[in-house]
């Protein structure tokens, strides 16, 4: 399971857009995010903030950038539906 985890937040990153006003006044943090996934690897429900960056607008784009990744390589189970939790992360550099 941890191989699917590490790949659903590559998938994750890839489609995270860091927000530039965010990025210019140094807003940094990790949103923790759970969302649950098909059989198939489709969302079956909006991503849910569980623990906030501290910032609205680094927590929108995180569900955003959930949301884009969207279908998803299917669960190893595909025969139930699945609940994940992935960090996802803002740094300015």
């Amino acid at each position: 399971m941890g191989e699917y985890l590490e790949r659903l937040r590559q998938a994750v990153d890839g489609h995270k857009n860091y927000p530039y006003a965010a990025r210019t006044r140094g807003q940094q943090g990790t949103v923790l995010l759970a969302f649950r996934l098909d059989g198939e690897g489709d969302l079956t429900e909006e991503p849910r903030v569980l623990s906030s960056s501290g910032y609205p607008r680094l927590d929108a784009a995180a569900v955003a950038a959930v949301k884009g990744s969207s279908p998803f390589v299917p669960p190893p189970d595909a025969a139930k539906p699945w609940e994940f939790r992935v960090p996802v992360q803002f740094v300015v550099r």
